[in-house]
């Protein structure tokens, strides 16, 4: 590949062209415009590009330590100033998932089992980002089942689902000593590729999710069912967001009611744990939660004054674009996971 700033003095960036030629052999082996290449949910296409990406990005760092090595290699041109990215960080720490933690997943593929693995690994793709976090997890996230039960005009629109990388970037905010993913936690030293981490208390032991979006005229709302490997990691993922919730200032109303008076976040949720599944009801007031769905028990202190052993059960009130998941009531949202810890305007 040729880098071009000045039309006269065509440069090349021998680790771009690297990555680039390795895209090209991945293609003519293995035909990268096959339908098994292409997944019908968010978490399965960061899936299978922390395979495709993660690959060229393994291929491109061998290329640098063997120049470092000795290889008589192309001088790479100097590099400008970078933009700033701090605007859109979280949006770029999410995209940037299947270089680094897939570059982290193709070196364990290798050293398991050298290339063959890899090739292995194109012909049964990774079917949800937890594999590529930990590799050598068990590609079987179970299946999500999901009762769709609106009523009184609300109707289903969409559904995607989120994954263990989405929520890690849900919950991560930069610099923000409040948040549930500690600053110390953000790096890892296992690869000089992957300068980011993308393990968490609150998204490891992520089993299978469903966001499913609403609508009523121009009101919206959704419902978000997550699966976890244990109770213990259910729990875990249901006080980090109400961690969050907390940060923003809600106030618990009820045994059962969260509420934030005020600002951007003034939003209203139903948190509802049960076993080893977490399901998140949102819509523009506490009524609407029930009407989104019938079972978000989004009662206040005044109906309700006990609760059980077996679920945790927290509601708050709403516009629809609650901390953390103001990105999560349409499908839009979640592939611009940098604005789902931001206010909506």
């Amino acid at each position: 590949m040729v880098i071009v700033g000045d039309p006269s003095k065509p440069t090349v960036d021998g680790a771009t062209m690297i990555h680039e030629l390795a895209h090209m052999l991945q293609d003519q082996q293995f035909d990268l415009q096959q339908q098994r290449y292409r997944h019908s949910t968010l978490d399965g296409e960061f899936a299978k590009d922390g395979l495709v990406e993660g690959e060229a990005a393994y291929i491109t760092e061998r290329y640098r330590q063997n120049c470092q090595d000795g290889w008589n290699c192309v001088d790479n041109p100097t590099s400008g100033n970078n933009a700033d990215r701090t605007a859109t960080f979280r949006f770029y720490r999410f995209t940037y998932f299947p270089y680094a933690a897939g570059e982290v997943y193709v070196r364990t593929l290798f050293g398991n089992g050298g290339w063959t693995a890899i090739n292995d690994a194109h012909t049964q793709l990774p079917t949800s980002t937890a594999t590529v976090i930990h590799p050598g997890r068990p590609d079987e996230p179970s299946n999500q089942s999901f009762t769709d039960r609106s009523r009184n005009g609300w109707n289903r629109i969409e559904n995607d689902t989120v994954g263990e990388a989405g929520i890690y970037t849900l919950f991560w905010r930069q610099s923000a000593s409040d948040s549930p993913i500690r600053e110390e936690n953000l790096s890892r030293s296992d690869s000089s590729a992957d300068v980011y981490n993308y393990v968490s208390r609150p998204s490891s032991g992520w089993r299978s999710d469903g966001l499913y979006t609403y609508a009523k005229g121009d009101k919206r709302g959704y419902v978000w069912k997550t699966s976890w490997d244990s109770e213990r990691d259910a729990r875990e993922f249901r006080n980090a967001y109400i961690e969050i919730l907390e940060t923003e200032g809600a106030t618990k109303q009820g045994v059962h009611t969260w509420r934030i008076n005020n600002g951007a976040f003034a939003d209203a949720f139903s948190v509802r744990r049960t076993g080893t599944t977490v399901t998140i009801v949102n819509g523009p007031t506490i009524d609407a939660l029930d009407d989104i769905d019938s079972k978000a028990d989004a009662t206040t202190e005044e109906q309700s004054t006990h609760t059980t052993n077996t679920e945790d059960t927290t509601t708050t009130t709403t516009t629809t674009s609650g901390p953390g998941f103001g990105g999560l009531i349409a499908i839009a949202g979640i592939v611009l996971l940098s604005v789902m810890l931001q206010p909506r305007q």
